[in-house]
């Protein structure tokens, strides 16, 4: 059996999620979107793609070993800014970033990838982010008004959240949308 999956840490708090569907709906109105269900608010720090369980019991054992060193000290980041993949001109997803203490999202996220370095996982710039929306289609004068309200937030705090624990998840695309489920929990 083939699993899709990917190393997050969710948005789970209510009020957290609550602000980033705010900023979401604001959005909405500017494009054809496909917004992220609140469920689903995360931020992904390794996507690992399809693998068979013996590889996801691997990528368990070793996720187990790169934490360790984490282990006892959860940290805060600050949730803030909005930007957009691939770039501000040609916009295909909208996302929220972290504006204080990204640099040990950074050094988790490198220590993974470092611990999975042998199981060949999909290796992207990495860039700490929440999708908000996936955006199939923006006129230039609805992009306009969405750089607005990405400049409007450009520096503001929506929330701060501690980081406590990593989540090993499996992706299935459905009819309505992506379903995250959790396949193992690694406490920080």
């Amino acid at each position: 059996m083939s699993n899709r999956m990917f190393i997050a840490i969710d948005i789970e708090k209510p009020p957290h999620r609550k602000r980033l569907k705010e900023i979401q709906q604001e959005c909405l109105q500017f494009g054809d979107m496909n917004p992220t269900k609140p469920e689903n608010f995360h931020i992904t720090l390794n996507f690992i793609g399809n693998v068979n369980d013996e590889k996801t019991r691997e990528i368990k054992r070793q996720l187990k070993t790169a934490i360790k060193e984490y282990e006892g000290s959860p940290f805060q980041v600050s949730v803030g800014g909005l930007g957009s993949f691939p770039k501000k001109s040609y916009i295909k997803v909208l996302w929220a970033g972290l504006v204080k203490n990204h640099k040990k999202i950074h050094r988790l996220h490198d220590t993974i990838t470092d611990q999975l370095d042998d199981m060949h996982i999909d290796e992207h710039s990495f860039t700490p982010h929440i999708t908000l929306s996936r955006l199939n289609h923006i006129t230039r004068e609805d992009k306009q008004q969405l750089h607005d309200v990405m400049n409007k937030y450009q520096n503001t705090v929506l929330f701060e959240m501690t980081i406590d624990k990593i989540l090993l998840k499996n992706s299935s695309i459905t009819d309505d949308g992506p379903v995250h489920k959790i396949v193992e929990k690694y406490d920080l």
